[in-house]
């Protein structure tokens, strides 16, 4: 293998969290959204630039034995690989892979910054870091390093699974321990800004989302930390069919109770009750809505007033059982279908994996069952798939001393 010994000026940056994409001196050589087995080949060579590697390695790696002339693809791949880089004006183009006897290997003359490597270097030191400041340091370095998960857009190649996978986990680690160090100093703000980008990262990671209503309470912001409240527990419903932990809700209890121990200028109450924008009906969460429905129950019988429960859910129109991809769908569907055709007045919530409940005041029965029809005829506008079929039902109130 040879190797030219020439000083290469122009440093290339590669980055791999997030997406892949190539940089050399300000020129953006290929994107995030770039696919194919060039750059399959060079991501595979730069995640293994230490090592020099067989084109039988490589062949196994691109191809698994599905075409005829592996060896001839390769170094017709390695060539198109060069010429990528050729074209984009790079001077040593034809020097970035070194080929020697059948064994490959990344040009590691030429100088080059890989992200995947920082940030692995930041994640080590933390953990070998014994003094507790710097140890923090190092950990927020690694995290702010990791833009998104190793090479999102080619998690399907059995090489990459792997490295996503450890890579993440050695992200989740470093946010682990800031967050544990964050929520013990009392720092909310970094708290916050920490677990928010860890919840991006993993949106069903329920450590981030506690550490993240734990701050928005601390911060004295409760109107938002209870709609982050209410948006997790659908996305969980939604996409897992599952309830929040018991961690997360006794934490939501927290929220509710607002957590304000002194005096408070009503003004400034006043404000952090105000909804921002107030569209359609008003949607919340299970635990919530028991709550608004009971303190309506007690209005609608002080002055005399009707109120009334509305059950909206799907369910499979054959006896074959929904899949989560269809399930999905309709519901969210049956959602728009529901806050559409509500009133500003009205609640409705999210009760199981497959039903949302309606809060209807003032209404009677025969009014009730317009409602319901009404959310039924606008569901089946938008949607037409015969797989699903809504099922309704309608009560009154019970009498209050009954609830």
């Amino acid at each position: 293998m040879r190797y030219t010994g020439t000083p290469y000026k122009e440093q290339v940056n590669i980055c791999m969290l997030g997406g892949f994409s190539v940089e050399i001196s300000g020129r953006v050589i290929v994107s995030t959204d770039a696919g194919g087995q060039v750059w399959n080949l060079m991501e595979y060579l730069v995640c293994n630039r230490y090592k020099a590697l067989t084109q039988e390695q490589l062949i196994e790696i691109l191809w698994n034995d599905e075409t005829e002339d592996p060896a001839g693809a390769l170094k017709n791949l390695v060539y198109r690989l060069r010429k990528s880089f050729l074209d984009a004006g790079v001077p040593f183009a034809k020097q970035l892979v070194l080929s020697s006897g059948g064994v490959y290997r990344w040009n590691n003359d030429i100088p080059c910054v890989v992200d995947v490597e920082e940030y692995e270097k930041a994640c080590i030191a933390a953990q070998r870091e014994t003094d507790l400041a710097l140890r923090m340091q190092y950990a927020r370095k690694a995290v702010d390093l990791y833009t998104g998960d190793f090479l999102p857009g080619a998690y399907h190649r059995s090489w990459v699974t792997p490295i996503n996978s450890y890579y993440h986990t050695l992200y989740f680690k470093q946010v682990y321990a800031l967050l544990a160090e964050y929520e013990s100093a009392e720092n909310w703000n970094e708290l916050l800004t920490v677990a928010t980008r860890a919840a991006e990262i993993d949106r069903f990671e329920e450590e981030a989302h506690r550490c993240i209503l734990l701050a928005l309470c601390r911060l004295g912001r409760q109107s938002q930390a209870a709609s982050h409240y209410n948006k997790i527990s659908d996305l969980f419903y939604r996409e897992l069919s599952s309830d929040l932990s018991p961690k997360l809700r006794e934490m939501f209890q927290e929220i509710a109770k607002s957590d304000r121990n002194g005096y408070a200028d009503l003004m400034l109450l006043k404000e952090d009750l105000r909804e921002e924008k107030a569209q359609g009906a008003y949607y919340c969460e299970y635990e919530v809505f028991k709550s608004m429905y009971q303190a309506r129950v007690r209005s609608a019988v002080r002055e005399g007033t009707s109120l009334m429960l509305g059950l909206m859910g799907i369910t499979s129109a054959t006896d074959q059982r929904l899949d989560n991809t269809t399930r999905t769908y309709a519901m969210h569907v049956l959602q728009r279908a529901v806050k559409e055709s509500l009133r500003i007045g009205d609640i409705y919530s999210r009760c199981t994996a497959t039903q949302y409940i309606i809060l209807l005041p003032q209404v009677n029965f025969e009014n009730g069952e317009k409602i319901l029809t009404r959310i039924t005829k606008r569901f089946k506008r938008i949607y037409h798939s015969k797989k699903v079929k809504l099922i309704c039902s309608l009560q009154p109130m019970d009498r209050l001393g009954n609830n």
